[in-house]
């Protein structure tokens, strides 16, 4: 537990950058663009529980893709701020931490991770970088080409480098 504090009190305060990272949707016919800033504040803890916030400044747009894979439009933008909060427990039986992360509030009028909950464990350091699992609970909703939506979860491992 020592050495997950001692790698958060070393981010609170600062930002984290991410990579851009490029995926595609709906069989190829959407592509979307992800990068995001992230400063973490708020850090609680005592010998059993870790707590903090993280806000989330994300940079996202899903485009429309043509027959040769050229972007032709903006389908969605999910650029926004996000405010994230993890509350994760020391568990007894293994030393293990797991815990939620829950959406509490964002700037995005339509945002896609309202009411999501995703279960977090797997909270670790390895080699001075903090990582954890995530398996969203709950579903959000994803836009299609045709202006509906389709319920989608996300599952991920999170790896912070310092």
């Amino acid at each position: 537990m020592k050495d997950i504090i001692k790698f958060l009190d070393k981010v609170i305060g600062k930002y984290v950058y991410t990579d851009e990272l490029v995926y595609e949707l709906e069989n190829g016919s959407l592509q979307g663009i992800y990068s995001d800033q992230i400063a973490f504040s708020n850090l609680k803890y005592n010998t059993y529980s870790i707590n903090f916030d993280m806000f989330v400044l994300a940079n996202e747009l899903i485009y429309e893709l043509n027959q040769h894979k050229e972007k032709t439009k903006i389908v969605k933008d999910y650029s926004g701020i996000g405010l994230f909060g993890y509350n994760l427990a020391k568990r007894k039986s293994s030393g293990d931490f797991t815990g939620f992360v829950r959406f509490v509030s964002g700037t995005l009028i339509d945002a896609p991770t309202e009411g999501i909950v995703d279960l977090v464990y797997n909270l670790k350091i390895e080699e001075d970088n903090l990582s954890w699992s995530k398996e969203q609970f709950l579903y959000r909703d994803q836009p299609n080409n045709d202006k509906t939506y389709k319920t989608v979860a996300f599952d991920s491992t999170n790896t912070l480098f310092f």
